[in-house]
């Protein structure tokens, strides 16, 4: 069993994408529960997301659509804070915990933690089991968030960091590789979910205090670079990245 635990804030934009590149898993439904958690979206997120739940109730083992008891003050994108400080991303951290207690008091022998932003190819998720690591995340680029340009330029910035610091680029493809930090869609194991690791208010941000908290306890972190998925970083991105997403595996299906 897995559990897909997403955050969602004010997401309107790409949430149908984002359901319609879950759906097209591989992995089967009835072994995935799907943990949404809304972060107080002033737009439609909540009623698309609980839409989705109603539409495919009996077709997963679970769908489970929660709302945040801890708001942020600021009603912009969760991930796209007004101030990027160890306050906003204590917030993140709080929201990210959530989920991740709600993963690991389930069934689940794996959890995804899998950003809103974030448009899995199909077999992502079967491609990371795979390789039966405590940790291994889908190589995403950021190329968008740091050059203004979407791409899938295999020499270009990933989500992932060798030294904590800097995004890496130029990871060998259609391998394994041991990174320091990884984020976007992070799949860990039993191990992982009860090892006591919890994301954090950090200068790094909260995602990189997990996996500091991962490599204190010994629990090595990898990326796997045989897949890849899109990061869509804003709306502009999405119509760009609709077609990434079917160059790297025609026949997405959707959720309608």
């Amino acid at each position: 069993m897995i559990a897909v635990a997403t955050l969602f804030k004010n997401s309107a934009w790409i949430v149908k994408d984002f359901l319609a590149a879950v759906v097209s898993q591989t992995h089967g439904a009835k072994d995935t529960r799907l943990i949404f958690l809304d972060d107080a979206s002033s737009d439609t997120t909540v009623d698309l997301l609980r839409a989705f739940a109603k539409k495919q109730k009996g077709k997963y083992a679970s769908i489970e659509v929660l709302a945040s008891v801890d708001a942020y003050a600021n009603n912009s994108s969760s991930r796209d804070l007004p101030q990027r400080d160890t306050a906003g991303y204590a917030h993140l951290a709080t929201l990210r915990n959530t989920v991740l207690a709600r993963a690991a008091s389930s069934d689940a022998d794996h959890a995804l933690l899998l950003d809103s932003d974030i448009l899995l190819a199909p077999g992502c998720i079967d491609a990371l089991l795979a390789w039966q690591q405590p940790f291994v995340a889908t190589l995403v680029n950021n190329d968008a968030h740091l050059t203004g340009r979407l791409s899938l330029d295999p020499n270009g910035w990933v989500g992932a960091s060798l030294n904590g610091r800097t995004p890496a680029r130029g990871l060998p493809a259609n391998s394994l590789c041991e990174v320091l930090v990884a984020c976007g869609a992070m799949l860990i194991d039993r191990s992982v979910l009860d090892s006591g690791a919890m994301f954090a208010g950090h200068r790094d941000d909260e995602v990189g205090a997990f996996c500091y908290a991962l490599r204190d306890r010994g629990i090595p972190r990898s990326v796997d670079t045989t897949r890849r998925a899109v990061h869509v970083m804003e709306p502009r991105f999405l119509d760009d990245a609709k077609l990434m997403l079917k160059a790297l595996t025609p026949g997405v299906k959707g959720t309608e």
